[in-house]
């Protein structure tokens, strides 16, 4: 071999030691920069989870009553005793009207009264008096009459067999006449019609006492009460102003109030079975309330085709106004002692749903079923087990077998 030949075969091995050196440097290099994802993990736990719907409205008073004084004419308003704003009892005095024509009034009424009972007392008796003296007499004339008949009968038997005088007999006639008892009886008859008249003073005579009842009734009625436990809520009167039966105040009970909401029909019958809720009133804090469930229409509104439910709220301090607005927050759905994740470390591609879990320093991709999620928390119903340890954090750009680091939770 020449030496030429010699020296071209020792750069070739020269040459390929080089490249085979340099592409196993890369190779090594290349492995070392491999990408690493820091994750957090944790177990699945079993736990609890509801579902809730939120939804908003607008307070309102349950009990609202307009004060409207029971009196007739026009009445001064001696003393207003309340200020708007006032939180009054049921029976505390609102207003006091002024008594001096009243009882003017009752006065006048009270006489008319008595001297109408007086003259319709008297013409009943005098009336009952002239009926039993005429009922007397027609009896009387009636029991005559009828033993002139049986004497006129007995004398006209002898007259015929020539026993009496025609003198005897027509004197028998005369007497047996029905003349004095029909004249008794027209008599008592008309005295009996003549109640009627008695009727027309009697229905007079209680005309008379409605106006006298009346004037009393107003004359108790001068002082106004709360008819209910509230606040008075508007004044519509001043003192020393002029009044009738017309509305004056309004008392409107603020010790529950009511928040009225409008739900579909995928929530409806869940809904109704539902108990307390829970309501948040921004304008006051973030403190949750309980309220409760007091009616639910189970017809929808013929526009939106919502349905209607009424929320109770009690608020014994009176720091809720009605005209606030609520947030309403009304559980669903409730499941017990499930295997629960996070929100977050449940991904979805398409219909399907899966995690990532951390398995020997690399992620693994596992598909899973889901139930409830309250965006929270979301109850997984298959695919996990009890020993697998799921990334919740950093899950996002992960793909299957890619190298991750356990940065916090439990392996």
């Amino acid at each position: 071999m020449s030496k030429a030949s010699i020296m071209f075969i020792v750069s070739i091995l020269l040459l390929n030691s080089f490249l085979f050196g340099c592409s196993s440097k890369s190779l090594e290099t290349q492995a070392e920069q491999e990408n690493v994802f820091a994750v957090e993990v944790m177990k699945a736990s079993l736990g609890d989870i509801s579902q809730n719907i939120t939804l908003s409205g607008q307070l309102q008073a349950i009990d609202t009553v307009t004060v409207i004084p029971e009196i007739q004419g026009l009445l001064e308003v001696k003393n207003l005793a309340v200020s708007l704003g006032d939180s009054v009892r049921k029976g505390d005095i609102l207003f006091v009207l002024d008594t001096e024509s009243i009882k003017d009034q009752v006065n006048s009424r009270r006489l008319a009264y008595e001297t109408s009972l007086a003259n319709y007392e008297f013409q009943k008796k005098s009336l009952d008096e002239q009926i039993e003296y005429t009922r007397l007499a027609y009896e009387n004339a009636k029991k005559n009459y009828e033993n002139a008949q049986i004497e006129f009968e007995r004398i006209e038997k002898l007259f015929e067999a020539g026993g009496v005088s025609l003198q005897t007999y027509e004197q028998a006639k005369l007497l047996a006449s029905d003349i004095p008892y029909q004249q008794a009886k027209l008599n008592y008859e008309n005295k009996k019609a003549s109640e009627e008249q008695l009727q027309l003073l009697r229905a007079q005579l209680e005309e008379v006492k409605f106006s006298y009842d009346n004037s009393l009734k107003d004359l108790n009625n001068t002082v106004i009460t709360s008819p209910i436990d509230g606040v008075v809520s508007s004044i519509d009167i001043q003192e020393k102003g002029l009044i009738s039966a017309q509305p004056t105040l309004t008392i409107t009970d603020v010790s529950t109030l009511e928040v009225v909401i409008k739900v579909t029909e995928a929530s409806i019958n869940k809904i109704m079975v539902a108990g307390n809720v829970q309501l948040v009133i921004p304008s006051i804090s973030d403190e949750i309330i309980i309220g409760s469930i007091k009616a639910v229409n189970p017809v929808p509104d013929s526009i939106s085709q919502l349905y209607t439910v009424k929320i109770a709220v009690k608020n014994p301090e009176g720091s809720i106004k009605p005209g606030m607005f609520a947030q309403v927050h009304i559980q669903i759905s409730e499941k017990n002692d499930v295997v629960l994740l996070p929100s977050a470390a449940v991904l979805q591609e398409s219909e399907e749903f899966y995690v990532f879990l951390a398995k020997e320093e690399r992620a693994e991709r596992k598909i899973v079923e889901v139930g409830l999620d309250n965006g929270e928390l979301v109850e997984v119903t298959s695919g996990l087990t009890p020993e697998d340890v799921v990334i919740i954090k950093g899950q996002d750009f992960l793909k299957d077998g890619f190298k991750i680091n356990v940065v916090r939770g439990e392996f």
